[in-house]
């Protein structure tokens, strides 16, 4: 397949000329078009669109000072940035040289931007862009849908099983129209802080969570009855709980928590359309970061990566490594490697680029590392780091990898 129409009696795209891989510099917006008469409906839709592409521009070097994701993205489209959506990218269903071939018109990683959505729920069926989505056929023991809740770039749905049991269903409003929700969580007393889902608690057959399904706490002696968040690192637990004499009695216990993993979030928000997040996910970073890592990412991130193949394909764990610069080479070898050797295990070796992503089958131990991953950034630096799991008193599964380490 042939990117960007070369070969195909019709192609329509806009790009950004000029230096836009360090900020776009004086880039301007050029169209490039073959359209014959009986697409001029297509034609006046790119002209409306290109009209606002630099506003765009100038909105994006004003917020931002990073580089810009480049390359072909984990589902094989051009990566552009925030400003991606207006280019246009082929329908790889077709096949090369179909000259009938369908263009399609979507944002970074197939989101769309700003978009505001309808929607509305009618017994257990949603509705989201016209879109229908049945309870019954994804949370089929959920008897009633309640509530629906705006919380960022997200719509959660909650259905009720019973009095001690909530299906909460999470859509992004920023992914292409589809009719599948994008993460679940069984439970009650689900709450966050402000607009972060990261920061998510929430109760499940009497024990506290996380939203990644990390338990947090259980009452030692009592029923929780419901939670709350009440500073950045303090939960309070409500519970019913048996007082000196036998009798029941209501209780409280507050538990120090720090939410961790906001990048993972950001990381699946941006695999599912985010406009801003690639960008926040850079201001999270260190200076000289090179790689975000995340050992064992949750399975609704490790669906949209590619596998690289080669390793223990056939193992329990899984490390997602994610390119937070362009030009970068990383192999695994295993902890025995001699870094003096020229010869390299070739099966682990990758080039990327920024927002590039690979995700390696292999079993992660506690203590020692059976692999060393080593990356080397152009001449921004290198770095290794022997893949083990990231211990210690919170449930962490993300790490930058920093020149230098």
């Amino acid at each position: 397949m042939k990117r960007f129409g070369v070969g195909f009696k019709y192609c329509a795209f806009v790009v950004c000329v000029g230096a836009a891989a360090s900020g776009c510099g004086d880039a301007k917006v050029t169209t490039v078009a073959k359209l014959g008469d009986e697409d001029s409906a297509l034609k006046d839709g790119l002209d409306a669109v290109i009209g606002s592409v630099d506003e765009k521009l100038e909105d994006f070097k004003e917020h931002s000072s990073h580089s810009l994701p480049t390359g072909p993205n984990i589902s094989g489209n051009e990566v552009g940035p925030d400003f991606s959506g207006y280019i246009m990218t082929p329908d790889y269903s077709a096949v090369e040289g179909n000259e009938e071939s369908a263009w399609q018109y979507g944002s970074l990683y197939g989101g769309r931007g700003d978009h505001e959505p309808e929607y509305s729920y009618d017994g257990l069926t949603v509705t989201i862009d016209g879109n229908e989505i049945s309870f019954s056929d994804v949370a089929p023991a959920v008897n009633a849908i309640t509530d629906v809740m705006r919380v960022g770039d997200w719509l959660i749905f909650v259905g009720h099983v019973n009095p001690e049991m909530n299906i909460y269903e999470f859509y992004n409003v920023n992914k292409a129209p589809a009719p599948e929700f994008d993460y679940e969580i069984a439970g009650t007393s689900l709450c966050w802080q402000e607009d972060d889902l990261s920061t998510a608690v929430y109760c499940c057959n009497n024990t506290v969570y996380d939203f990644w399904g990390n338990e947090i706490a259980t009452p030692d002696n009592g029923k929780i009855t419901g939670l709350s968040i009440r500073d950045s690192t303090t939960i309070e637990i409500r519970y019913i709980g048996t007082d000196s004499s036998g009798s029941e009695a209501e209780a409280e216990m507050f538990i120090n928590y720090e939410p961790c993993d906001r990048e993972v979030l950001l990381y699946y928000e941006f695999l599912l359309g985010g406009r801003g997040q690639w960008f926040e996910l850079l201001d999270k970073a260190p200076e000289d970061a090179l790689l975000l890592v995340i050992v064992n990412p949750p399975e609704m991130v490790k669906k949209r990566m590619i596998v690289q193949f080669g390793f223990e394909e056939n193992a329990d764990d899984a490390l997602a490594v994610i390119a937070l610069r362009d030009y970068q080479q990383i192999h695994i070898e295993k902890s025995d490697y001699d870094e003096t050797q020229n010869q390299m295990n070739a099966i682990g070796m990758s080039g990327m680029g920024m927002g590039e992503a690979l995700l390696y089958k292999m079993n992660i131990p506690e203590n020692e590392a059976a692999y060393t991953l080593f990356v080397k950034a152009g001449t921004d630096g290198k770095a290794k780091w022997d893949i083990k799991r990231l211990s210690g008193e919170k449930n962490k599964m993300s790490k930058f990898i920093i020149a230098g380490e």
